[in-house]
């Protein structure tokens, strides 16, 4: 999961605030992207 403001409604507190977040299939599987 990419967490950034490339879309116009994001807004992030500080430069620093993108991250690159891995998720387990565990929650993949479950739905969590939907």
């Amino acid at each position: 999961m990419l967490i950034t403001d490339e879309h116009e409604s994001q807004k992030l507190k500080a430069e620093n605030a993108k991250r690159k977040i891995p998720l387990d299939m565990d929650v993949i599987d479950a739905g969590f992207m939907q």
